[in-house]
């Protein structure tokens, strides 16, 4: 078995679920699916096209003549250059009042010591 590539016999057995082969995408944390058969030419192919903005085309080779679900067809779809790096990580903003890191620069709320200050006049606590 072929951690990169899906056999004919593989695509059908997977049907329309997620994909968990081929090159993965941290930015949609989704694989982009490859087959067998798909050389670095069919590839080429496929990315040009999807350049020109001929998706049926694209949609429509890689269901008839690889097989692919349109699940799998739409993640190509939307990955005409391969993967997407991963969104950067926002800064870790420590609170003030326990120095452990906000979720974003903007938070109003602390998740560990469930300190709220929507209102920096009302400094009060979160009720579970």
């Amino acid at each position: 078995m072929n951690s990169f590539f899906y056999t004919p016999d593989e695509i059908v057995r997977e049907g329309e679920s997620m994909p968990t082969k081929g090159l993965f995408c941290p930015a949609c944390e989704t694989y982009i699916p490859y087959a067998f058969g798909m050389t670095q030419e069919v590839e080429t192919i496929l990315r040009a096209q999807l350049s020109n903005g001929k998706r049926i085309e694209v949609i429509n080779t890689l269901r008839q003549q690889v097989g692919f679900p349109l699940s799998w067809t739409k993640i190509w779809v939307l990955h005409p250059n391969g993967p997407e790096p991963a969104p950067p990580a926002p800064p870790a903003t420590p609170y003030p009042y326990c120095g452990k890191p906000l979720r974003t620069a903007q938070a109003k709320q602390c998740r560990f010591c469930r300190r709220d200050w929507h209102d920096p006049n009302n400094l009060r606590f979160l009720q579970e």
